[in-house]
């Protein structure tokens, strides 16, 4: 099975309680008095639902943030560019206000 099928969440949730699993079978080994073994892997499977509902859930929610930026990130983009076309009309129109003004005065004054 290659690791870039299986999913990021899923990968880390793997390596999280891979580690807390040694950890705890090391604890029961070397200073529990009378570890029960029965319990340890009901604790592994626990630690793994546990962790692997909150990675998905923690990656989804970072999911949703960033297609939240990258929409806020389109429509300042799309404000800006509409702010500078309504610049460039607004200056083209004060050319043509000055133009018809000019032509005015110089048809007053003749």
């Amino acid at each position: 099975m290659k690791s870039k099928k299986i999913p990021h969440w899923l990968r880390e949730t793997l390596s999280v309680v891979g580690a807390m699993s040694a950890l705890l079978i090391a604890y029961n080994l070397v200073v529990a008095a009378h570890a029960d073994w029965t319990l340890v892997p009901i604790q592994i499977v626990v630690a793994l639902v546990a962790v692997g509902a909150w990675r998905f859930l923690s990656e989804r929610s970072q999911k949703r943030q960033q297609m939240v930026a990258q929409k806020q990130e389109e429509a300042a983009k799309q404000q800006a560019e509409a702010r500078r076309q309504a610049e460039r009309q607004a200056a083209s129109q004060a050319k043509v206000r000055r133009q018809r003004n000019q032509d005015q005065q110089r048809h007053h004054l003749k």
